[in-house]
């Protein structure tokens, strides 16, 4: 609140933000992607990292690892480049199909490199966004074979504008083949006013 030295007038600021949004100001609104809602396709496999026992290093479990469950994810705080988490799954029967890895992308993440089974997937993923965004990266078509499996998450650098080089596991999901594809994800307006045209004249 701004109160005015010479009149009655109080000049009101308010600020406001929504996590996961993005401002976009040609059509003065935020625009909020939706998760698509809880359920996976029909077929569709998911293991969340907060539902197994993890590993990391180089450090103990205590010093790098944060479990956040308000926001389904296990937080790796990572100090240095190639501090990393790994997660094991285990899969009742032979799957072939696309693997996923779903992060939690933030302005305080760094660059991740992926491996399955002690082998690099994919290429580096810059895990950096401005806002909050849930993200389900690609890592390829695998043939798993029924047993235990390890999905290893390392954080290899960092963006400049970025506060840190954390991490954020989801988990790993498998879209077997013949599955169908998963729907889009919606996406909400939210307006905060609508530009209005007003005049006047005498006492308003």
């Amino acid at each position: 609140l701004a109160f005015r030295t010479d009149s009655e007038n109080v000049k009101v600021v308010t600020e406001w933000q929504t996590v996961g949004g993005a401002w976009q100001a040609a059509q003065n609104m935020i625009s909020i992607e939706g998760s698509g809602g809880s359920a996976l396709p029909r077929g569709w496999r998911q293991i969340r990292a907060l539902d197994v026992e993890c590993e990391c290093g180089p450090g103990t479990p205590e010093e790098l690892l944060s479990h956040l469950t308000s926001i389904n994810i296990m937080l790796l705080k990572a100090k240095e480049p190639g501090t990393w988490i790994e997660m094991p799954f285990e899969l009742a029967k032979p799957v072939n199909g696309e693997v996923f890895a779903e992060v939690l992308n933030y302005k305080d993440r760094g660059i991740v490199r992926f491996y399955l089974d002690g082998e690099q997937i994919g290429e580096d993923y810059d895990h950096y966004a401005p806002a909050v965004a849930a993200e389900r990266v690609p890592l390829g078509q695998h043939e798993l074979a029924a047993g235990k499996h390890r999905l290893r998450f390392e954080i290899v650098g960092k963006r400049a504008e970025s506060e840190r080089m954390y991490g954020g596991l989801i988990g790993v999901t498998i879209r077997p083949q013949g599955a169908p594809e998963a729907a889009a994800r919606p996406v909400f307006e939210l307006h905060p006013s609508e530009l209005m045209a007003a005049s006047g004249g005498g006492v308003v």
